[in-house]
C-alpha cells in the first residue's frame, strides 16, 4: 500500500514497541483524513491525478445513488405511472405496478389473458410486447389527432403517509395482494400521492388529476390502486 492509499484508508503508521491501540472509528478516520499534512500529500504533484480520480469516482457514485433513490421515490413512481397510463404506455405502467404485468391477469395465466385481449381488440397478441406496442401506437395516433403536437407534464400536488393497518382494512387492496400471492406482512409502508397531469397541444389542452395509492414492499415503491 503506497503512502496515498494509506492516507485514504485512514491507516496510521506503526510504532515499534507501542501497545496495540483501539482501531479508530469512522469519525476519527475522517478527521484524520482532513489534516493539512495529509492534504499536502494527497495533492502533491505525484499524487494529484490519483486523488482527483478518486474524488471524481466518489462524486459519480454519490450521484448515481441519489439518482436511483429519487427515481424510485413514491412521488417519482406515481408521476411515471400517471404519465404512462395516460399515454397507454403499458410497458412502463406495468413496471410501476405491484406484481408487474401479473396485476392484470387475475385468475388467468398470461396466454389466456392475451387471447382475451386479442378477441377484444380483434388483434393477434402472441406476447406482451405485441400488446404493449399495439396499445401505445393506437394511443399515440389518438392523442395526435386530438391535440396535434403536444407536450405532457406532471407534478405532485400532495403526498401523505397512510397507515398500513388502515390500508389493509380495504377489501380491494387485500384481494389484490391475495391474487398476486403477496403476503400482507411484506407491506412496510404506504403513501397516497396526488398527481396532476397537463397535456398542452397545438389544437387543444387538458388537465387530469389522479390519486395514486402506493405501497413499499421491500425497498421498492409500487402502485397498488388509483382513483
Amino acid at each position: 500500500m503506497d503512502e496515498n492509499e494509506k492516507i485514504l484508508s485512514g491507516e496510521q503508521p506503526e510504532r515499534e514497541g507501542a501497545p496495540a491501540e483501539k482501531k479508530p472509528g469512522v469519525g476519527e478516520r475522517i478527521k484524520a483524513f482532513f489534516t493539512v499534512e495529509n492534504l499536502k500529500v494527497l495533492f502533491s504533484r505525484e499524487n494529484r491525478k490519483k486523488t482527483i480520480a478518486i474524488i471524481l469516482g466518489v462524486i459519480v457514485v454519490i450521484g448515481v445513488v441519489c439518482g436511483v433513490i429519487s427515481y424510485n421515490s413514491p412521488a417519482s413512481v406515481a408521476r411515471r405511472y400517471v404519465k404512462a397510463r395516460y399515454e397507454y404506455d403499458y410497458k412502463i405502467v406495468d413496471s410501476t405496478l405491484v406484481g408487474g404485468k401479473y396485476y392484470w391477469f387475475g385468475d388467468e395465466d398470461e396466454q389466456e389473458w392475451l387471447e382475451e385481449q386479442s378477441s377484444w381488440y380483434d388483434e393477434d397478441f402472441s406476447s406482451m410486447s405485441d400488446y404493449y406496442n399495439y396499445m401505445k401506437t393506437e394511443r399515440d395516433e389518438y392523442l395526435y389527432d386530438e391535440y396535434g403536437e403536444y407536450k405532457i407534464t406532471t407534478r405532485v400536488s400532495k403526498e401523505k403517509d397512510v397507515r398500513v393497518g388502515k390500508l389493509l382494512d380495504d377489501d380491494d387492496i387485500v384481494e389484490t395482494l391475495d391474487t398476486l400471492d403477496i403476503d400482507e406482512g411484506r407491506v412496510k409502508a404506504a403513501k397516497l400521492v396526488t398527481v396532476k397531469l397537463h397535456i398542452d397541444g397545438e389544437d387543444d389542452s387538458d388537465r387530469w388529476t389522479l390519486e395514486v395509492q402506493l405501497v413499499r414492499i421491500g425497498l421498492a415503491w409500487k402502485v397498488i390502486d388509483w382513483d
